[in-house]
C-alpha cells in the first residue's frame, strides 16, 4: 500500500492572498485609481471611493474586491515613476553625495556614500530645540549595510516626536556623522543634549564635533537592557573563590538540590543588584552617586568579579558614567532619557509607509520623505497644536495642571495670587498645611516661568503657572502658534554643496554639473576657505586609497612604491608642519 508524506517546510516570506486577489484588475481600474494617484489623494480615500463605486457590480466581478494592497502596488508604482529621474540611483537623487563625484559613475554599489538632507521645515524645527535623539535603522535601500540616521526632537508645542533631518550611508564608522554634524555646526546649531543608543561612532563623532558643550545622553533603556542581559549570564550563586573551597563538598551534595538553591540564590542576587544599578542610574545628587558607586564596588567587586569587571570596563572607565548617570545630565526637560520617539519613528517609516518593503531605492526613499511623511507631519503638527483633534502628550499634561488649578481656584483662598508688580506675581501653595510662597513671572501676557520645585525640574508649565490665568484673565500660559516661519530659508553651508542635475533631453542619463569653486568661496572667512580646503583634500586622500585598493601592481614597480612612499613621508610632514590638531583629536574612534 503506498503511503503519501506531507512535509511543511515553514516558508513564510510570501503574501497570503485571497482567490480572488489573484484576478487580474481590469486595466480601466487601474488607469481611474493612477489618476486619483495622481491627485495625491490618500489611499484609504481611493480604496473607499472604488469600493463605493462599483459596490453594484455583481460579486463574481473583479472590481469588487478592490483592497488596500491593490492601491498600495499601485501606489508604489506610481512613486518609483515620478521620483527615478536617471538609471543611476546615485545621479536621480539630485544632488552629489559626499566623496569624490567620479567614484559614483562605475561599480556605484561596491562604493561607500552618504547623502544628509533637511528641508526648509524641518530647518525651522531643529533650529528651536537644544535637545535632539539619534538612531540609525537598518535594511534600508537595495545596496549592502545601507542605513538611515535620522535626528529626532520632540516639539515643546505638541509633546511629540518629529523627524527634522536624515542620512543615508553605507558607511557604519563615524566618518558620515562628522560631516553629518559638521554641517549643522557650520549653521550655528549648538544642542545641549544628544541622545544616542550607546553607540560608538555616534559618540565619537558628537563630541569630535559638538565638543564638550553638549552632553550625551545614552539611552536608558538601551544600558538596562545591556546590564541585565549581562546580570543573567555573569551573576552566581557564588563569588568564584568561594565556589573553587566549595568544590568536594558540592560533589558531596545533590546535584537537583544544589542548582535549584544557586538558580534561587543567584536570582535573589541579581534582583539586588539590579535595584542598586536603578539607584546608581537615577540619582540626582552627584555626592550621592559617588557614594553609592563606591559601595557598589566595594560590595560586589570581589563577589561577582566577572560583572564587576564588565561595568567597570565598559560603563564607568572613562568617566562613561556621565552618558548614563542622571545627576550628570542637564537640568532640562527633554523626555528624551529613552531612544523611543527616534524609535518609534522608524517603525512608522517602515511598516506605513514602506510597508516593510527593503528594496526600494534612495530616490524612492527621498521622494516619500519629502513628498509623502513631510506633508503628513506638517498636517498633524497643525491638527495639534489647534487641539482640532485627540489631545496630543503635552496638551493632556497641560490639561492636567488647568484641572488642578480650577479645583483651587475654586475654594476662593484669599490671597492665593498676589501682584508684585507689572511682571511677576506671588502664588501661594496649593498644599493648605504649607506657607511657601512662589514667584510666577510673565512677559508681557505670558506667563513664562515659576520658582516652585515642579518647574525648576521639568522646566515646563505648573498648576501655579496656569492658576494666574484664572485670576487675571488676559494672562495666558501655553506658547502661541507660530506659523510664520515655516519655510524661512536654511542658512547657507561651509562644505557639501549640493551639486544640481541638469538632464540632457536626448539622453537617458542625466550629467552632474561641476560647481565652479570661485562660486562656493564666494563671501567666505579664511577660516570657512581653510575648513573647506582641508575636505577638499580630505576628498583627494580618500579617492586615492580607494584608487589603490582597487588596483594591482606588477613585480617590477619596487622602485615607483620607494618613490611613492618617499612623496607621502614628505607630504605627511608639509600637512603636519602646516596645521595643529584639533580638540578631541585623541577621541579614540571605532
Amino acid at each position: 500500500m503506498s503511503t503519501i508524506e506531507v512535509t511543511y517546510i515553514n516558508h513564510h516570506d510570501h503574501d497570503v492572498q485571497r482567490d480572488g486577489d489573484l484576478l487580474p484588475r481590469p486595466s480601466y481600474v487601474n488607469d481611474e485609481i493612477q489618476r486619483e494617484i495622481g491627485k495625491n489623494y490618500s489611499p484609504n480615500q481611493i480604496l473607499l471611493a472604488m469600493q463605493n463605486k462599483y459596490s453594484h457590480l455583481p460579486t463574481h466581478r473583479r472590481e469588487r474586491f478592490l483592497n488596500a494592497r491593490d492601491i498600495a502596488n499601485l501606489r508604489i508604482k506610481h512613486i518609483t515613476d515620478v521620483s527615478r529621474l536617471d538609471s543611476n540611483d546615485f545621479l536621480s537623487d539630485g544632488f552629489a553625495t559626499w566623496g569624490a563625484i567620479e567614484d559614483l559613475h562605475a561599480n556605484a554599489r561596491l562604493q561607500k556614500y552618504s547623502f544628509g538632507f533637511m528641508s526648509r521645515w524641518q530647518w525651522n524645527i531643529l533650529h528651536r530645540e537644544s535637545a535632539w535623539s539619534v538612531d540609525a535603522t537598518h535594511d534600508i535601500g537595495p545596496y549592502p549595510n545601507g542605513i538611515l540616521y535620522t535626528i529626532v526632537v520632540r516639539m515643546q508645542s505638541t509633546g511629540t516626536g518629529v523627524p527634522v533631518a536624515y542620512l543615508f550611508t553605507n558607511d557604519h564608522s563615524a566618518e558620515p556623522l562628522v560631516e553629518w554634524f559638521h554641517e549643522f555646526k557650520d549653521r550655528n546649531l549648538n544642542p545641549v543634549k544628544v541622545t544616542i543608543d550607546a553607540s560608538l561612532p555616534e559618540d565619537n563623532a558628537i563630541q569630535s564635533v559638538l565638543g564638550e558643550n553638549v552632553s550625551v545622553q545614552y539611552c536608558t533603556w538601551h544600558v538596562r537592557r545591556a546590564w541585565s542581559s549581562q546580570l543573567k549570564g555573569r551573576v552566581t550563586a557564588a563569588s568564584s573563590q568561594q565556589e573553587e573551597d566549595n568544590d568536594e563538598e558540592n560533589e558531596e551534595q545533590e546535584v537537583d538540590q544544589q542548582n535549584d538553591e544557586d538558580n534561587s540564590t543567584a536570582k535573589a542576587i541579581r534582583s539586588q543588584m539590579n535595584g542598586q544599578l536603578e539607584e546608581l542610574m537615577y540619582e540626582v545628587d552627584v555626592e550621592a552617586f559617588q557614594q553609592k558607586l563606591a559601595t557598589f564596588e566595594a560590595t560586589w567587586s570581589s563577589q561577582q568579579p566577572s560583572f564587576w569587571n564588565y561595568f567597570r570596563r565598559y560603563w564607568i572607565q572613562g568617566e562613561k558614567y556621565l552618558r548614563w548617570a542622571k545627576c550628570y545630565q542637564p537640568a532640562i526637560y527633554t523626555n528624551m532619557e529613552t531612544n523611543n520617539y527616534v524609535e518609534s519613528w522608524h517603525n512608522q517609516l517602515k511598516t506605513t509607509y514602506l510597508h516593510r518593503r527593503r528594496n526600494h531605492r534612495l530616490d524612492f526613499l527621498i521622494y516619500i520623505l519629502v513628498n509623502v511623511i513631510e506633508p503628513d507631519m506638517k498636517w498633524k503638527k497643525h491638527i495639534r497644536e489647534n487641539n482640532a483633534g485627540p489631545m496630543s502628550p503635552q496638551e493632556r499634561f497641560y490639561r492636567s495642571l488647568e484641572i488642578k488649578a480650577m479645583e483651587h481656584f475654586q475654594k476662593n483662598i484669599p490671597n492665593a495670587v498676589e501682584k508684585v508688580d507689572d511682571h511677576t506675581f506671588m502664588v501661594r501653595s496649593f498644599d493648605d498645611s504649607s506657607i511657601e510662597n512662589y514667584m510666577v513671572h510673565t512677559d508681557s501676557l505670558h506667563v513664562r516661568n515659576c520658582s516652585c520645585p515642579a518647574f525648576d525640574r521639568d522646566l515646563r508649565g505648573c498648576k501655579h503657572m496656569f492658576l494666574i490665568p484664572l485670576v487675571y484673565k488676559d494672562y495666558f500660559v501655553r506658547t502661541p502658534v507660530d506659523l510664520n516661519n515655516d519655510e524661512a530659508p536654511i542658512p547657507p553651508i561651509r562644505g557639501g554643496t549640493p551639486v544640481p542635475i541638469h538632464s540632457d533631453p536626448s539622453s537617458s542619463r542625466s550629467q552632474i554639473q561641476p560647481v565652479p569653486q570661485e562660486a562656493v568661496q564666494t563671501n567666505l572667512s579664511p577660516a570657512q576657505q581653510a575648513a573647506n580646503n582641508r575636505d577638499r583634500l580630505a576628498a583627494k586622500l580618500l579617492a586615492l586609497s580607494r584608487q589603490v585598493k582597487g588596483s594591482s601592481f606588477s613585480s617590477d614597480s619596487m622602485e615607483h612604491f620607494d618613490r611613492w612612499f618617499t612623496q607621502l613621508e614628505d607630504l605627511k610632514d608639509s600637512i603636519s608642519s602646516n596645521s595643529f590638531a584639533a580638540p578631541n583629536a585623541r577621541l579614540r574612534k571605532q
